[in-house]
């Protein structure tokens, strides 16, 4: 009996292998729209939203001088598009029943918003890199949140700035904002030439920041190190450590120095920066 059921069960095995396979083979002809690279453009009228909503897609996205908002996408996936009143959202249609039989595969969208777009831009990704170039335009706020992946921002001024991953590697360049919540629960941050005030919050990871024009910032890490450049900016230092050493290379006034504390004021102190990390170097110049 038991060697009948494993026979069966073998043959089982072996049926689902070969629709599997069949499947996969047969996905160009069965459906054509989702085996080639995918193209829309869409009418673009003074959106004040233009959002993305995706799990795997890796999505770069850049300004172009058409008034539409044009997607291209190298992958098998349906781009599902829907505009309500001011607001325009793009998402990674998985409705099919081919999407839902097969392993979903990433792939790349490149994006092309208006160089009039001034609005909100938003971006939720699963498994997704984030890459936008916004061209020295500004707009209104940048918020990109993915579970795991990259964020790469540069170029742009924009009021209210707020990025999130439990896992990837943010990259901020040439970025004025005047206010801004960055955090990430396992990875680093690269930020140069930011403009502005800055919260950065890291569980693990280090973060080296570079300012241009600094205004008030907080940096909170739990395990990693930090590094900071603050340019001529007059400040008011407050920085600890639980386990870790901090270095100085600014000319400060009023120092007050411990093992573990720091804090002083240079020049005329007129912006707080407050640095916090329990297991972590600290090095501010």
């Amino acid at each position: 009996m038991m060697k009948k059921l494993a026979g069966l069960f073998l043959v089982m095995m072996g049926i689902f292998v070969l629709a599997v396979s069949a499947g996969l083979n047969v996905l160009g002809w069965i459906n054509p729209i989702e085996s080639k690279a995918q193209q829309q453009s869409i009418a673009y009228e003074e959106a004040e939203t233009i959002e993305f909503d995706v799990k795997s897609q890796d999505i770069t996205i850049i300004r172009h001088d058409k008034d539409t908002v044009d997607i291209q996408s190298n992958g098998q996936d349906n781009i599902d598009v829907s505009t309500t009143n001011d607001n325009v959202v793009i998402r990674q249609d998985n409705t099919s029943w081919l999407s839902l039989l097969f392993f979903e595969t990433s792939s790349e969208w490149e994006v092309k918003i208006p160089a009039s777009f001034s609005g909100e831009l938003k971006a939720n990704g699963g498994s997704s890199d984030i890459n936008v170039d916004n061209g020295n335009e500004t707009i209104r706020s940048l918020q990109i949140i993915v579970a795991s992946g990259d964020v790469d921002i540069r170029h742009m001024a924009v009021d209210d700035l707020e990025l999130s991953a439990k896992s990837g590697d943010f990259s901020i360049t040439d970025v004025s904002s005047n206010q801004s919540s960055v955090e990430t629960i396992s990875g680093d941050m690269e930020i140069d030439q930011f403009k502005g005030p800055l919260t950065a919050t890291l569980t693990s990871g280090g973060i080296d920041a570079s300012f241009e024009k600094f205004e008030e910032s907080t940096i909170e890490v739990t395990s990693g190190d930090v590094d900071v450049s603050v340019g001529e900016a007059d400040i008011r230092l407050d920085c600890s450590v639980v386990s870790g050493d901090i270095s100085n290379e600014l000319t400060l006034d009023s120092v007050e120095q411990t093992q573990r504390h720091l804090s002083g004021v240079k020049g005329s102190g007129s912006d707080d920066l407050i640095i916090e990390t329990v297991s972590g170097d600290i090095n501010i110049r």
